[in-house]
C-alpha cells in the first residue's frame, strides 16, 4: 500500500472505510447539518498536520464554526462518552517491533501530557500485543493487524470503547489516523508552510 503521507489523503482513505471504522463526520455544511440534526455535542478537527482539535462543541457552535471554515478543511464527528472508554493509543510496528503509547484516562487525549494531563503509559512487543487484544472485540483487533501489514512504519492512531454502540459502529475500535514516520506528513499538509510564514 502506498505511504499516507499528506493528512487530507488520510481523510480521504478514512472516510472511504480504507482504514477501518471511524465516527460518523461531516466535511461539507450540508453534511455538518444533518450530523448536528438532532443536537448532541461534537468534536470539530482540522485537516492540516499539528491543527488543534476542539471538543465537546454543541451543535450551534458547531455549525457557527465550520460555516466561517475554508472548505476541505475540516471534520466535524459527534463526541464519545469519555467515561466508556477504556484507551485512547497510538501503536507503531518499527524496527523494535511494537511499541504502544496509550492513555486510559477518561477525557480527550493528545498524548501530551504537557498539554492535555492525560498519563501516558508504554507497552512494546508481546505485551502490547496482548494488553490491545485483551481490550480489543475480534474486528477490532483483526483490522489493526490488517492496518499494520499494509502501512509498516506508519503510526495508527485509535481509541477502544467498551462496546460497539458506545464507538458508534459494528466494532468497539474507533480508528483516527494511519500516518507515515518520515517527517513526509507534516511537511506535504503545508501547516509547515503556513506556520513560518
Amino acid at each position: 500500500m502506498t505511504p499516507i503521507t499528506d493528512k487530507r489523503e488520510m481523510y480521504r482513505r478514512l472516510n472511504s472505510g480504507q482504514l477501518g471504522h471511524t465516527l460518523p463526520g461531516a466535511e461539507t455544511l450540508a453534511d455538518a447539518e444533518r450530523l448536528t440534526r438532532n443536537g448532541g455535542s461534537f468534536g470539530l478537527r482540522f485537516k492540516q498536520a499539528g491543527g488543534r482539535t476542539e471538543f465537546g462543541l454543541s451543535a450551534a457552535v458547531a455549525m457557527e464554526r465550520v460555516r466561517a471554515l475554508p472548505a476541505d478543511s475540516w471534520n466535524l464527528s459527534p463526541m464519545l462518552d469519555d467515561s466508556r472508554r477504556v484507551c485512547y493509543a497510538h501503536l507503531l510496528d518499527g524496527v523494535g517491533g511494537w511499541s504502544l503509547h496509550y492513555s486510559t484516562d477518561p477525557k480527550p487525549c493528545k498524548l501530551m501530557p504537557e498539554r492535555d494531563g492525560c498519563k501516558e503509559r508504554h507497552l512494546t512487543g508481546l505485551a502490547a500485543r496482548l494488553y490491545l487484544q485483551s481490550i480489543m472485540d475480534f474486528t477490532g483487533w483483526e483490522t489493526l493487524l490488517t492496518l499494520v501489514e499494509l502501512y509498516p512504519d506508519h503510526v495508527i492512531e485509535f481509541t477502544v470503547m467498551a462496546s460497539s454502540v458506545d464507538a458508534f459502529g459494528s466494532t468497539n475500535t474507533i480508528f483516527w489516523e494511519v500516518r507515515c514516520t518520515t517527517g513526509e506528513y507534516e511537511r506535504n499538509s503545508g501547516w509547515a508552510r503556513s506556520k513560518a510564514g
